[in-house]
């Protein structure tokens, strides 16, 4: 209890409302299982309030389960939520039954192995529902597009993973099963069909949770995006957010391709969420920071672990429309800016986000002033690294900016198209060497 009280001074002193749910939660079960009830009542009811406040379903849910039990463990009398009337004990087995449909409903809803399993024995008959018309005024709207973007991204990383480890299962089979007879290679076909139909299925949820064109809109007036994956899923992928006035998007490149790399892409994109959405950092060096350290963490990343070379390349921005600043910072991709034809390059750091062996100093950040008409373009090395051409070789970096140069007087539409066909163009006779992804914006 100690500690606790320890931790939870912290995190009120650092604003940090999940870690002040959580340890509130700790004291509630802690208090339960010391029969010091009341004090167990007042700890969850803070608890509840607060992850109701911040959209934290899971503690909510943990929350529902032990005021259940409280309410039902509980021999003597206790007060109404936090500190209201005193509640007889038929209202107490009520309250106990009240608590635990709550768990029961919630806990549904939450995203489990369990769940995601039976998602796929029902054929992957999952339908995502429609957003709701929203009539508040156009601040609420974009703020309540945001926060529709976050849940139901969550939602479709876990769908997506539980997916993409069948699929990979499935896979092992088959190629095992290619020394068999020929009646099992006919079984083998048809397995194969199902999972290819399955990732095609799986390439539409990975849409599904890059953001949305009516979300980007809300935040660029004239953009485009070029997004052409190598495989049917791919490893790069692009995010967008809003914290206040600012606007933060992003573009990475995650370790691998196909399946691998849409692996990274949904933990890449659930810490960003989080980061950005949960946490409210809107700095983009220290959210590269922050990112660094998660993926360490989630990945358990160490000398003596061969995940140690997974990762992303990321290139990541914050523009404010109001200032007319834009900060910049990356992670080995850069940012490109064009004025009136004139090239500006703002160059990531030459350090990953991962663990690495070279000694880490932290992500730098760069500012510029936006100007009206400016154009700035956010890209993987898709593009510059595809062979092609009569001589077979890369298209290269230098060749790319002077693609992008010369298609400055071209609405940003057009721009796309050129870019497509040019890269279509380049890499005839080829295969597709990398997922590739360019985002252009003109301010």
């Amino acid at each position: 209890m100690d500690y606790y009280s320890r931790s939870l001074k912290i995190a009120e002193e650092l604003s940090d409302k999940s870690e002040m749910a959580h340890v509130l939660l700790n004291f509630g079960t802690t208090y339960t299982t010391l029969g010091r009830y009341r004090e167990a009542s007042a700890a969850l009811y803070r608890a509840l309030a607060i992850s109701d406040s911040i959209g934290a379903r899971s503690v909510t849910d943990e929350v529902y389960k032990y005021l259940s039990e409280l309410y039902a463990a509980s021999t003597l009398p206790l007060p109404d939520t936090a500190g209201g009337k005193t509640l007889n004990m038929e209202e107490m087995r009520l309250r106990a039954l009240y608590y635990f449909k709550n768990y029961l409903t919630l806990r549904d809803t939450l995203f489990s192995e369990e769940k995601n399993k039976q998602f796929l024995y029902k054929e992957l008959n999952f339908e995502f529902e429609k957003k709701e018309s929203l009539t508040k005024a156009e601040h609420d709207k974009q703020m309540a597009v945001a926060l529709e973007e976050s849940r139901r991204q969550k939602l479709v990383t876990w769908f997506v993973a539980a997916l993409a480890i069948a699929a990979a299962v499935i896979l092992v089979i088959i190629f095992q099963s290619l020394r068999v007879t020929r009646r099992q290679k006919m079984i083998i076909e048809k397995k194969n069909k199902h999972i290819t139909d399955s990732i095609n299925y799986a390439e539409r949820i990975q849409n599904a949770i890059l953001p949305q064109s009516d979300f980007v809109k809300t935040l660029f007036d004239d953009y485009f995006i070029f997004f052409q994956p190598k495989d049917i899923v791919s490893g790069d992928f692009y995010w967008a957010g809003r914290k206040d006035d600012k606007i933060i998007f992003a573009v990475a490149d995650c370790t691998g391709h196909g399946v691998p790399g849409a692996f990274m892409s949904m933990i890449g994109n659930s810490l960003l969420n989080e980061i950005v959405n949960e946490k409210g950092i809107a700095a983009p060096d220290e959210i590269l920071d922050r990112l660094r350290n998660d993926i360490i963490r989630a990945l358990k990343q160490t000398d003596a672990t061969e995940s140690q070379r997974d990762g992303m390349d990321i290139a990541l921005f914050v523009l404010d429309k109001l200032k007319k600043t834009l900060e910049f910072s990356g992670a080995h991709n850069p940012l490109y800016h064009f004025r009136q034809n004139v090239f500006t390059e703002l160059k990531g750091d030459a350090q990953t986000i991962g663990y690495d062996k070279v000694p880490y100093g932290g992500f730098t950040k760069s500012k510029i002033e936006i100007q009206k008409d400016d154009t700035i373009y956010l890209f993987t090395d898709g593009f510059a690294d595809q062979k092609g051409g009569t001589e077979k070789r890369k298209f290269y970096y230098t060749a790319f900016q002077q693609l992008l140069a010369s298609v400055q007087h071209e609405t940003m539409h057009r721009q796309e198209e050129i870019i497509r066909n040019t890269f279509n163009t380049w890499k005839e006779g080829f295969g597709q060497v990398d997922d590739v992804l360019v985002i252009g914006i003109r301010c």
